[in-house]
């Protein structure tokens, strides 16, 4: 039907959504740091940045969006250091946003290209590996079962960071996947919000 979800209940999934509980690294130990460590020896940290940053604390919201005048229609504005996202302070008055994603798109390579006939078919977004543990199945469609099939699933360019992953010693290789493994989703998101 015509109008079925309207204006005002999206936006309210969306306040709602963009304010729960950012995931976390959850049990930070000396096997997890020297996992990222590989991880970002061997190139995932390349696109999978471990973290960006925003040039202002708001998160604006704006109903209709006007490309020409971005700050036109704003209804609402949350302050991202002081909401249950409670990210941390960045240089220039912004937050850091651990998301584990460069948020650019990267060709991938023929293995994991969709078939919609597009130049861009084998391009994608760089996944957010913020949560990634509790996320499965892996990738844009859902092929990878397992975190190690997701990552040699990757080609194009992400193919040398693949390469390098599966030349590591099954142990490093293990150091990798306990570091991922520890990118975890809230225990409890919204549990202020339970009666």
């Amino acid at each position: 039907t015509i109008d079925e979800i309207r204006v005002g209940e999206i936006s309210a999934l969306h306040v709602f959504n963009t304010n729960l509980e950012r995931p976390e690294i959850r049990d930070w130990n000396l096997a997890a740091r020297r996992g990222f460590n590989s991880f970002a020896a061997i190139g995932c940290a390349e696109c999978h940045m471990p973290q960006v940053a925003t040039s202002s604390p708001m998160l604006p919201y704006r109903f209709p969006e006007v490309d020409t005048s971005p700050t036109l229609n704003t209804f609402m504005q949350v302050d991202l250091r002081t909401s249950r996202a409670g990210f941390d302070a960045a240089p220039g008055g912004g937050v850091r946003v651990p998301l584990f994603s460069d948020l650019k798109r990267h060709d991938m390579g023929p293995g994991l290209a969709e078939n919609f006939g597009s130049h861009i078919d084998s391009e994608f977004i760089t996944a957010r590996l913020w949560g990634v543990a509790d996320t499965a199945p892996y990738l844009h469609d859902g092929r990878a079962t397992t975190l190690t099939d997701a990552i040699l699933a990757h080609g194009g360019e992400a193919q040398l960071a693949r390469d390098a992953f599966a030349a590591l010693p099954v142990g490093q290789q293990n150091l990798v996947l306990t570091f991922l493994k520890r990118l975890r989703t809230p225990i409890d998101p919204a549990d202020d919000l339970l009666p």
